[in-house]
């Protein structure tokens, strides 16, 4: 059918229907989320009260009816559901016109040429769709030498959904059809970027964009590229038309909008992949738009002039500012290069490089912490990633496709075009190799939505070729009926293998997050089930290892209650003065469900341990499998069977640090094992790496009390300390210190003395380290550690010195000074933002304390209020845990404020008498009598004979005995003691108060 005739006759049925699932999918994948209840996404700031946004995404989010554990399981639900039946849609559709030779069914296959030709020509769009069908069926066989041949299953019917999507465009849309849907795509971008920028404004104002809705800041910025370029190819078309035929002013307001509006949400991303990937695109855009070679070369000359300098002036400044980021991807990168390596051919199978990789980071974790502290499962190269899983088989196979597409759209620009069409066909080739760039530093293509977006735009351009190019499959295939069934069915039947594993995939998605809330219900079976199910029928390779890890996890929590449920019935039998059966019976159940599931658990991840020996998380699952066979070793008496159990632990911990010696809790727990006379210097070595990483947690600080009581610390610790100190003279020439944990050693030093009550050497000891955490080399590789000292060293000298708070606000600040941009840092510096708010109450600087207060933007002036108050609790806290003569003597002012603010805004009930105890405390031990007694009659009022109060009584009637108000305050606390005060606090919090720093 002429172009003309299909003008007239508009859109075929088949296309029609086409169409209606294009955009049915890109508004699924880009817009719906499937998140746990009461949290759509991450935002800085709180909703805001009556939020239409905040209405909008929760409907987005089916008001959280179908929650799964990524998040986005709605996404893989509808991109791999529509590609099914898209592609039994279109090859049914094709099937039965080619059979009632109804060609008003069909769509246009251009010029065609005898089949007699074939032998001369090369159809370089047949062999794009030749290959990338040759490399799902290579995906398929790679599990055949898979480590793991479930990962390649999942991964490559994911892959063949993904094909799929862009064969039932190829063969679904002619002409005018693929520029429908390519107004449908760049529409539902728009709209795509206008929620997020909407979602930026409202719940991240000074941070990058979280992602939503796509779901990550990475693949959004991939997202938009489409949309802009094609935006930009409109305004090409527009600009020769209106050269032309004065007409095209609409389209080129339109497509403006559509740049403006998608480049501002793709700017919010910051993304450094996706600003490469652009320029890649626009150069791509510029050369194909060129159609002399003579031009061609001077473009490609100022692509190249225009390109170093975007790399000097933006690309490199960024690089250096997330240099944790651009590591952690370089190690990533190496790794990949190494699977490669070792099977070049057909690689290690698909998704192999998610389980395979993160052991290698074990060689690599010590020297360089940050970029490699979580787990290693992704390459950060689309490219490599691929190289590592189908060797360079598959490589030809996917990149030689991408080839014959941009050869073959060269080939279709060629042609005599309609304006139009060429910068349809430019468009998409140009936003094809763009999104190709900007894979060179992401896996976007793994993860969803971007896929469905990626393989559109690739089977657009196919449909938009093969309505341009002269096509030597001819009619003359048409009419050839012996394959069409054959093809039919191939095509079908994977079709609805596809189908039944994109709904069962879901379905685990959904039982792994059910698994949590099961174990609360301390529903055992039920929890152990769905947490099998939510890896057996996974698809995603990666997502299917995490799955299976949380199995194990999950079974080990189920064994630790079955262990303390037998604890707790062998308790009761031992207090039994007769033999009860019944229980005994039980607690034999209990035992042995606790060594089931303890057994299953370690015989799962022993076979991950045998694939991969270092893979984050494996041993640590392994270790705490053998806890439960220690403990009860323990419990019954059993010394030796303890005693080689508690080895065994301490091993699998030991190689667990080995990939993971930054984990703070690892240390913790395998001290807790280890030997009473583990030398101090193995002890040591093992809690510094952990200090240089980030924030850790309270149970840590318990290790340095420890070691303050050690009664031969001196001893041992006191040469590790002055070799640390020797770095810090200054006529050491070394440019490093001889011992690489001295800023550690150092801070260990520092909380030693701080437990021991010497607190001026502590201040010494943590500024030594503070010197050398900062020094430019080392700072560029552990900025977190420096960040941390910073804070310390604040607490540490107001500590030292409370009545100087202002030193203390000032170190503090340096604080965030060498926190490196990004979201990791958010963590350290919301902790560190607490600090300088008691800092700054300390200093009675309560203004700036305010705008000091995390989330502040987001609080209204009562809930301000609210958070100020419970800050004052925990400052004075702190000031009333030191020692009387070292109080400040601001500290009656402070009390008085939080007093004041407890009236009018109390945080807690249990914290309301808290106040006007501490007041009277205060005063009576100034001996300041009489306020002392005020405070306790207002208190006594307020809150009756509550047990702190008639304490304090007790105590004043001890010391003054025949003092007339105390006397009274005991006959009112007497007439008072009949009262019912159930509903009173009878003790109040403590004033001790941990450090700021925990």
């Amino acid at each position: 059918m002429s172009e003309s005739s299909r003008e007239q006759s508009g859109l075929s049925l088949l296309e029609v229907v086409v169409l209606l699932m294009i955009g049915c999918t890109l508004l699924g994948v880009c817009f719906l989320t499937s998140p746990p209840p009461g949290r759509a996404h991450d935002g800085a700031l709180t909703w805001q009260e009556g939020s239409s946004l905040h209405q909008l995404t929760d409907w987005l989010a089916f008001n959280f009816k179908i929650p799964t554990a990524d998040t986005i399981g709605i996404k893989w639900l509808i991109g791999g559901v529509m590609s099914a039946l898209a592609i039994i849609v279109v090859a049914l559709a094709r099937f039965l016109a080619i059979r009632s030779r109804e060609r008003e069914f069909y769509l246009d296959e251009g010029t065609t040429t005898p089949v007699a030709t074939l032998k001369k020509q090369i159809d370089p769009l047949a062999g794009a769709q030749l290959l990338l069908v040759l490399f799902v069926i290579l995906s398929f066989l790679s599990a055949l030498w898979s480590a793991i041949s479930m990962l390649a299953l999942g991964g490559s019917l994911i892959l063949l959904g993904h094909i799929f999507w862009a064969l039932a465009i190829r063969f679904g849309l002619n002409q005018g059809g693929t520029r429908w849907a390519v107004i449908i795509l760049v529409t539902t971008l728009l709209l795509t970027a206008l929620l997020g920028i909407w979602y930026a404004t409202e719940r991240n104002p000074s941070a990058r964009m979280m992602g939503y809705p796509i779901g990550n800041t990475l693949f959004f910025a991939a997202s938009m590229l489409p949309a802009i370029l094609l935006s930009l190819a409109g305004i090409g078309a527009a600009v020769v038309k209106l050269r032309k035929q004065r007409s095209g002013i609409a389209l080129i307001f339109a497509a403006l909008l559509v740049v403006v509006v998608t480049g501002w949400a793709f700017q919010l991303t910051d993304s450094r992949g996706g600003m490469v990937g652009l320029a890649a695109g626009c150069a791509a855009m510029l050369i194909l738009a060129i159609s002399t070679t003579r031009n061609r070369l001077i473009a490609l000359a100022l692509i190249g002039v225009i390109g170093l300098a975007g790399y000097l002036i933006w690309l490199q400044p960024r690089i250096a500012e997330r240099n944790d980021s651009v590591r952690s991807r370089l190690y990533a990168w190496t790794y990949a290069q190494e699977l490669f390596a070792e099977s070049p051919i057909f690689g290690h199978g698909q998704g192999s490089y998610s389980l395979l990789a993160d052991s290698r980071a074990v060689e690599d974790v010590d020297e360089d912490p940050l970029p490699l502290k979580n787990y290693n499962h992704h390459a950060h190269n689309e490219w490599l990633e691929l190289l590592a899983d189908l060797g360079s088989i598959g490589m030809v196979m996917f990149v030689g496709s991408l080839l014959l597409t941009f050869l073959a759209a060269t080939q279709a620009l060629h042609q005599p075009l309609a304006v139009g069409q060429r910068w349809l066909i430019i468009g998409l080739a140009s936003s094809l190799a763009a999104m190709c760039a900007e894979e060179t530093f992401d896996v976007a293509l793994q993860i969803a939505p971007f896929p469905i977006i990626f393989y559109t735009v690739w089977g657009l351009l196919w449909a938009a070729i093969a309505s341009a190019l002269p096509r030597p499959w001819s009619a003359e295939w048409n009419r050839k009926a012996a394959w069409q069934t054959p093809l039919l069915f191939a095509v079908i039947i994977p079709a609805l293998v596809l189908l039944a594993g994109t709904i069962s995939d879901f379905h685990a998605n959904r039982a792994h997050y059910s698994v949590d809330e099961l174990l609360k219900q301390r529903q055992w079976t039920a929890a152990n089930a769905a947490a099998e199910q939510s890896w057996r029928y996974r698809l995603y390779p990666m997502r299917r290892i995490f799955a299976r890890l949380d199995h194990v996890r999950t079974q080990l929590t189920i064994a630790h209650a079955y262990l303390n449920d037998y604890a707790r019935v062998l308790a009761t039998l031992q207090q039994e003065s007769m033999p009860n059966e019944k229980l005994r019976q039980q607690a034999q159940e209990y035992r042995q469900q606790a060594i089931n599931y303890a057994d299953q658990a370690h015989q799962q991840v022993g076979e991950w341990i045998a694939l991969a020996p270092a893979l984050m998380g494996a041993h640590e699952s392994a270790a705490q499998a053998n806890e439960i066979h220690c403990l009860l070793a323990q419990l019954e008496g059993r010394v030796e069977e303890y005693e080689a159990y508690r080895q065994v632990i301490v091993k699998h911990y030991e190689q667990e640090l080995r990939r993971e010696p930054f984990n703070a809790q690892l240390v913790i727990s395998l001290l807790s094992y280890a030997p009473a006379d583990i030398p101090l210097s193995e002890v040591i070595n093992l809690m510094c790496p952990p200090m240089r990483s980030g924030d850790l947690p309270e149970s840590y600080f318990t290790l340095y009390q420890n070691l303050a009581q050690q009664p031969d610390l001196d001893r041992d610790f006191s040469p590790l300390l002055n070799q640390a100190l020797a770095s810090m003279l200054p006529n050491n020439s070394t440019t490093q210190p001889a011992n690489p944990f001295a800023p550690e050693i150092l801070r260990i030093g520092s909380w030693v003395a701080y437990h021991r009550g010497n607190l001026p050497l502590a201040v010494n000891y943590s500024e030594a380290a503070m010197q050398l955490s900062s020094a430019d080399t080392r700072r560029k590789i552990f900025p977190y550690a420096a960040a941390i000292n910073a804070r310390e060293l604040g607490f540490l000298q107001f500590s030292a010195n409370p009545n100087d708070p202002q030193t203390a606000v000032t170190t503090t600040r340096r604080s965030n000074d060498y926190l490196p941009g990004g979201f990791e840092a958010e963590s350290i510096r919301q902790r560190t933002g607490l600090q300088l708010v008691l800092l700054l109450l300390a200093a009675g600087d309560e203004p700036a304390a305010d705008q000091e207060l995390p989330g502040a933007q987001a609080l209204s002036q009562e809930g301000m209020m609210t958070e100020l108050s419970q800050q004052y609790y925990r400052l004075c806290s702190m000031l009333m845990s030191l020692p009387p003569p070292l109080r400040p003597g601001y500290l009656a002012d402070r009390l008085q404020r939080f007093d004041a603010l407890m009236l009018s805004h109390p945080f807690s009930t249990e914290a309301q008498p808290v106040p006007p105890v501490w007041l009277a405390q205060y005063y009576w031990e100034n001996q300041q009598v009489d306020q002392a007694l005020a405070q306790v009659e207002r208190a006594l009022e307020r809150f009756g004979p509550i047990q702190p109060l008639q304490s304090m009584i007790q105590q004043m009637a001890t010391q003054l005995p025949n003092h007339a108000v105390i006397i009274a305050l005991q006959q009112k606390l007497a007439e008072l003691s009949g009262d019912t005060t159930a509903s009173q606090p009878t003790s109040l919090p403590s004033s001790s108060s941990a450090p700021v720093t925990e």
